[in-house]
């Protein structure tokens, strides 16, 4: 089986964030020290949006979302958020 490329997944994983986020409080202080980055995982990628911090240790997850490099199919992992009420 062949392959999906790392941009095409990455555009499904933004689709799934979007709609996935929508459910939860973001604030503006929140939106602007956002950072991403991709895991591999054997046959996934986890696309994770994070608050970065001075050690590693201290970094804040806000979404994980994993995407399987061979069907295409994502789901969301972890949301640290609150929800929208």
């Amino acid at each position: 089986m062949k392959k999906i490329p790392l941009d095409i997944l990455e555009q499904k994983a933004k689709e799934i964030s979007k709609k996935t986020l929508g459910d939860y409080i973001l604030t503006d202080e929140i939106l602007s020290q956002l950072a991403s980055g991709v895991i591999i995982d054997g046959d996934d990628r986890v696309f994770v949006l994070f608050i970065p911090k001075e050690l590693a240790k201290d970094t804040v997850d806000i979404l994980r979302i994993r995407m399987n490099i061979y069907t295409g199919d994502g789901f969301v992992e972890y949301v640290g958020l609150e929800r929208k009420k």
